[in-house]
């Protein structure tokens, strides 16, 4: 599917500005719903665009290309970064206190397993979930900025710091 539709759009003489707009509105899109599901090939998707993007070969570093106009980038997506900001959102809908159906279904399941520690040790999924959370909350301890006042404001007592 991927390599279908870089194809139909490669045939094409886009600008660089025109497979940006393609890459962020087409292609990033069919797997950011996936990737906060599922484990994703990274990267493969992340070669295959930056492929896509310069007729092979990297012409510059791809953190160049993730920075704003005025920095000389293209304002890319990082899909590594995206893919972990979608993930890490499933920690506030899986320990929220709200009484969702799903959420309930979903803790049902999981009491067959030990609870919610089954998710420290289960999948791929949930393990690099916690990986990114521990990181993410190292991050936010180090710094003692801005972020983590706004981060404490999101998720009130949840925050583990």
């Amino acid at each position: 599917m991927l390599k279908k539709l870089i194809n139909i759009w490669s045939a094409r003489s886009l600008s660089l500005y025109g497979k940006q707009t393609i890459i962020k509105s087409l292609i990033v899109q069919k797997f950011i719903y996936v990737s906060s599901l599922l484990t994703t090939p990274k990267r493969e998707l992340n070669r295959s665009i930056f492929k896509f993007l310069w007729k092979g070969v990297d012409k510059v570093t791809r953190l160049s290309t993730i920075n704003d106009y005025e920095k000389s980038g293209l304002k890319m997506i990082d899909l590594g970064t995206t893919i972990k900001s979608l993930r890490l959102a499933w920690l506030k809908r899986i320990f929220s206190e709200n009484d969702d159906a799903w959420e309930n279904y979903f803790h049902h399941i999981l009491e067959s397993f030990g609870g919610r520690f089954f998710l420290t040790i289960s999948s791929q999924f949930y393990t690099e979930l916690l990986q990114w959370w521990a990181d993410f909350r190292d991050d936010c301890t180090n710094k003692k900025n801005k972020t983590l006042d706004q981060f404490i404001k999101k998720w009130g007592t949840f925050c583990p710091m």
